[in-house]
């Protein structure tokens, strides 16, 4: 008997369970709805707001309701799909409106949210639209110092057979200094201005069919005149162009008294690269495609990329990225496959205001450009695999950073032929180290 009664109970609280947890056969959606709004029980409100518009019930209150849980609850991705669904039952909506414009800024979609301001009532504008996003100011102000662990040294070039001509060149060490503007020239299209400049000191070695020269601490300059623009197409689609123009000198090295014995000839240099990039905004992620044309160091290079960037909290608390890029060197107007190399980034926020970003690369990037060509690698120099970390420290409302970076990168240097061909002769590997501190504003 007692077995029973035990049973019994058992089906009974499993019964009270299950008719906690679904609506009953006859529900008023909205009145359901908008009492878990009033009490601000947002978890509630997204599962009978879903279930109500599963069953029919959809409408702009509730499309409204659900999407304001969502962003309550911080998933601004998520709470965008149900406030562009929202719209088409009612445009003109200033409240809809300015959760539009909010929602779009805290998922980083920066451009659609200014673009939102154009259809605020005057009213909105003034309290929103004027002073959020400034028309133009310093982005970033940054020192960069790299150095190698290669100690400085003859026995470098050691393996170079007397019989063979050419140069072979060791990084010790550079400077960079950054300064970067942001303009916002209307709502769908803002330009991004940087100059920078690279002192870099390096071990050199020439040889030719009379003599060599080992020269311990040649000096290169560098120019870096970055322009970059943005156009906000619509549809949750991006345009981005850019432009590295990468001006260098490196100059006349003589040593010795009188008529000098060690000589390595000067010579300038005009690199550039460009790239274009379409980017489409999905919910939770983003995907784009570039391609980036590149003339580094006297040769033409072609690049082909897709990216894919991972929001999984439907915020910028924690986001991922990945990116594949396949290159090619462009010889008497013929394309032969040079090859590739992989980009992947972790951030993620450990407490407000302190943020984490790890990224790195692998591959070959020897001549090839990142971070929407503001990275270029022009220096013979192959770099096989880049990792680090940076944290960035919100310093106040007005989105003003301070950066602080650490990256390392693996290095291969080779002899270069008198033809200016790399070859497989004296290969050292080594790394350098990178620390980068600066101030930026975001816009």
């Amino acid at each position: 008997m007692r077995k029973i009664i035990f049973i019994l109970f058992i089906i009974f609280m499993f019964s009270r369970l299950l008719h906690g947890q679904e609506p009953e056969t006859s529900w008023n959606p909205e009145k359901k709805t908008f009492e878990l709004y009033s009490q601000k029980n947002w978890k509630e409100l997204i599962y009978w707001s879903k279930k109500a518009i599963k069953e029919g019930h959809d409408y702009f209150y509730m499309r409204m309701r659900l999407a304001i849980a969502l962003y309550e609850t911080h998933n601004y991705q998520r709470a965008l799909i149900h406030f562009k669904k929202a719209y088409e039952f009612n445009s003109k909506d200033p409240y809809l409106l300015e959760y539009l414009y909010y929602a779009n800024l805290f998922s980083g979609r920066r451009k659609a949210a200014l673009d939102i301001t154009g259809k605020f009532p005057s009213s909105l504008k003034n309290k929103i639209a004027k002073g959020q996003i400034p028309k133009f100011k310093i982005a970033e102000l940054g020192l960069q110092t790299v150095f190698s662990d290669l100690q400085t040294s003859e026995n470098l070039i050691s393996g170079i057979p007397r019989d063979e001509f050419g140069s072979q060149l060791f990084l010790n060490n550079f400077t960079k200094i950054n300064l970067a503007f942001n303009h916002n020239i209307s709502r769908r299209f803002s330009m991004f201005y940087q100059y920078s400049l690279l002192i870099e000191n390096r071990f050199f070695f020439y040889q030719d069919n009379s003599t060599a020269y080992y020269l311990p601490n040649q000096k290169l300059y560098e120019s870096q005149i970055y322009l970059s623009g943005n156009i906000y197409l619509g549809g949750d689609f991006n345009l981005y162009t850019s432009v590295n123009y990468l001006p260098g000198k490196a100059p006349e090295t003589f040593s010795g008294r009188g008529q000098p014995y060690f000589y390595a000839p000067g010579f300038k240099y005009n690199d550039f690269t460009g790239n274009l990039a379409v980017v489409k905004d999905f919910s939770y992620f983003s995907m784009g495609l570039s391609a980036t044309y590149s003339h580094l160091q006297l040769n033409n290079y072609t690049q082909e990329g897709i990216f894919i960037q991972l929001y999984p909290l439907g915020n910028l608390n924690l986001y991922l990225t990945g990116a594949y890029q396949i290159k090619q060197q462009l010889v008497n107007g013929q394309i032969s496959e040079n090859g590739s190399f992989y980009e992947y980034k972790l951030g993620f926020k450990i407490f407000k205001p302190l943020w984490l970003e790890l990224e790195g690369t692998s591959g070959d990037l020897l001549y090839a450009s990142t971070r929407s060509g503001s990275l270029v690698y022009n220096n013979p120099n192959r770099v096989n695999n880049t990792f680090g970390g940076t944290f960035l420290i919100n310093l106040n409302k007005n989105n003003l950073w301070l950066t602080l970076s650490y990256y390392y990168a693996d290095i291969t240097s080779r002899f270069y032929s008198e033809g200016n061909l790399p070859t497989d002769i004296n290969t050292i590997n080594y790394n350098i180290h990178s620390i980068f501190g600066g101030l930026s504003w975001n816009f």
